[in-house]
């Protein structure tokens, strides 16, 4: 109810525009990994030093510019030699969204395989990050030509709320894959996707668990401490070989508990947004949990 609530009164202009003036104000930053790609490379410097992984996301979606498709594009080929120069330990997440799905799958294809053939050359690979749910057959779609055409460099995310996932994951399980499993952040109805919240942690841990029997690649992506260790409880019963497998959280959120596992030796991972286009990105994120919400509203009163 409190994530359904908090998207519906973003979606309005008149709060859209109060938070894009106030930006500073409400501690936006704390989010988004700053604007340039030189601010997003100087985040994973710093999170490598600790120990801990990086994915950059250049923000934006739903694009519908050929021009702006063409500067996202030429923003991550950016990014990728910017991080393969600095030696750091990253990779990318695009939103097919953000390279022209909503014009083409065809666009946002051409736009992919520019950014994944340069991840190839630069030894990193690329995820495909997953929106809401009517853009899943074709980022799926996409995500399957593009693992055939450069396998092992491309990856993609699970959302365990939806309803259609396990199948998702049965029909992609053909041969060993990059699967991030989310519990996904998008408004959907019921008909669609699971409501309640341990429903949804039970679906996640069902998740990350069958992909991992099922011999793919996982980033388990959550901050929930326990269902992350409901998640590691099954991992090291299993005794599973860390180089299958990652722990991931957001920029400015839950960074202590991942802190702990890197210097315990488990692989992790920071997922660092960066550029103007904020908006969408920071509330879904102050959606997933009240307490993300209650950060803003201390940074607000404080300022």
């Amino acid at each position: 109810m409190y994530r359904e609530c908090l998207l519906a009164v973003a979606s309005r202009s008149a709060v859209r525009r109060f938070v894009l003036r106030h930006a500073a104000l409400l501690g936006v930053d704390r989010f988004v990994g700053g604007s340039s790609v030189a601010a997003a490379v100087a985040v994973a410097r710093r999170l490598n030093r600790q120990g801990v992984g990086a994915t950059f996301d250049v923000l934006g979606e739903d694009v519908r510019d050929p021009e702006a498709a063409e500067r996202v594009r030429e923003t991550y080929l950016a990014l990728l030699d910017a991080a393969a120069a600095a030696g750091v330990d990253a990779h990318v997440s695009v939103k097919p969204s953000a390279v022209g799905a909503a014009l083409s799958a065809a666009t946002a294809y051409e736009h992919l395989e520019r950014i994944v053939a340069r991840a190839q050359a630069r030894d990193t690979y690329v995820r495909l990050d997953m929106e809401h749910s009517a853009l899943t057959d074709v980022t799926l779609e996409l995500f399957r030509a593009l693992d055939d055409r450069f396998p092992g460099r491309v990856g993609t995310v699970l959302q365990a709320y939806l309803h259609r996932t396990p199948a998702d994951l049965e029909r992609l399980s053909d041969r060993p894959r990059r699967f991030r499993i989310v519990k996904g952040a998008y408004r959907e109805p019921p008909t669609v996707a699971l409501r309640r919240r341990r429903d949804i942690a039970d679906a996640f841990w069902r998740l990350a668990t069958g992909a991992l029997a099922a011999g793919h690649h996982v980033a388990v992506a959550t901050h929930d401490v326990a269902l992350r260790e409901r998640v590691l409880a099954w991992i090291r019963l299993r005794d599973c070989p860390r180089d299958r497998y990652e722990w991931q959280t957001l920029y400015g959120v839950g960074y202590a508990e991942l802190l702990r596992l890197a210097w315990a030796g488990e692989p992790c991972r920071i997922y660092v947004p960066f550029g103007e286009d904020w908006y969408g990105y920071v509330v879904r994120r102050l959606a997933e949990r009240p307490e993300n919400l209650a950060l803003v509203l201390r940074a607000w009163v404080r300022g």
